[in-house]
């Protein structure tokens, strides 16, 4: 079985290096990663995919200094070392190219707004959904049990899998499977929870999809809701994390609409508009929310401004966002694997 390195490296740039010797590589996908960490080794490198995946004692796990570890991260947490003060930190991109099924936007006359796929229910999210209340009839919505009429008319096979996990409580969710795991009783948890299965199986995504080009599991999330894009012309995006106020974690979320070259107005923790900006991304108009503190008050501003946007204001932002559009477009697409290599060879 390939290690990390050749994993993240190996299929995924046009030209490759073996992993140094004395050097310990590990893709942190959750906490649980961290004890594969190579403690001992003389450089330690680590690859963050997802947030919660460094709520951990990392210190210890990597036998030393934050400050001394080489990190390639998914994730930005201001005022730490994930941040880019840091001359050991490096944005990774790989979400960047985790969006499936991609289409290029079309630019016209439509029935709705927007695409707001709220996602699984928290009750964060009950609290946005409740203040959207108004401004539904402008979008094509899914969220608890509740939808756009003719929602899975909108829909291929493929993504119905994506709309039903759109419908689970993620708090019994989790719930639950801490009480499976309390319990030791992981492969009923694998196997026979019935509230959310967030992955798409290994032949399905092999027959519909092809060839994988990420490191970040099959997540439903990634398939792009191609049929719902075309009846919309932007999307509302609730990233991870949004009721956080120390950095960000750009996802498939982001990224699907970017792949499209599309429109998007992101919700996100405390500054995530501006730390997409220090990602190297650009944001379309204005983010009067982004800075607020309190997650509801930053909520309530969000629904606000995107409640006062019109499809002629839109359509207007096709053409004075149009560079916004093809450079984040483009920055997404970069050869961010290759990059990295580089990046980190010339820091051993």
């Amino acid at each position: 079985m390939d290690g990390d390195w050749d994993i993240y490296f190996k299929n995924r740039t046009k030209f490759f290096a073996h992993k140094p010797k004395n050097l310990s590589f590990t893709i942190l996908h959750t906490p649980e990663d961290c004890t594969r960490i190579d403690s001992s080794a003389d450089h330690v490198v680590i690859v963050p995919t997802e947030d919660f995946a460094i709520f951990t004692d990392l210190e210890k796990a990597c036998g030393r200094p934050l400050r001394d570890v080489l990190i390639l991260s998914n994730t930005v947490r201001i005022d730490t070392e994930f941040d880019f003060d840091n001359p050991n930190f490096r944005w990774a991109g790989d979400w960047h190219k985790t969006p499936v099924h991609t289409k290029d936007q079309t630019i016209n006359t439509k029935k709705y707004l927007f695409d707001f796929l709220f996602g699984h229910r928290e009750n964060a999210t009950d609290y946005l959904f409740e203040q959207m209340q108004s401004h539904l009839d402008k979008c094509i919505y899914s969220y608890n049990h509740q939808h756009t009429s003719g929602i899975m008319d909108m829909e291929t096979e493929l993504t119905k899998l994506l709309h039903r996990n759109q419908n689970i409580d993620y708090e019994i969710f989790m719930n639950r499977s801490k009480e499976l795991s309390d319990t030791n009783n992981k492969l009923y948890q694998v196997t026979n929870n019935d509230h959310f299965d967030p992955f798409i199986d290994d032949n399905t995504w092999a027959e519909q999809i092809g060839e994988e080009q990420t490191i970040i599991p099959k997540y439903t999330s990634r398939i792009t809701p191609v049929k719902m894009y075309e009846q919309s012309l932007a999307s509302c995006i609730r990233e991870s994390g949004w009721t956080w106020v120390v950095g960000l974690q750009l996802t498939e979320k982001t990224m699907k609409p970017i792949q499209c070259k599309r429109l998007l107005f992101m919700l996100g923790c405390q500054h995530a508009n501006r730390v997409f900006e220090r990602i190297g991304f650009k944001t379309y108009g204005e983010y009067p929310w982004d800075d607020i503190a309190d997650w509801k008050k930053r909520a309530d501003a969000y629904v606000d401004y995107v409640g006062g946007l019109t499809m002629d204001t839109l359509l207007e932002m096709y053409q004075t966002e149009a560079d916004t559009i093809e450079h984040n477009y483009s920055f997404a697409n970069k050869p961010w694997t290759a990059e990295n290599l580089i990046w980190l060879l010339s820091k051993i």
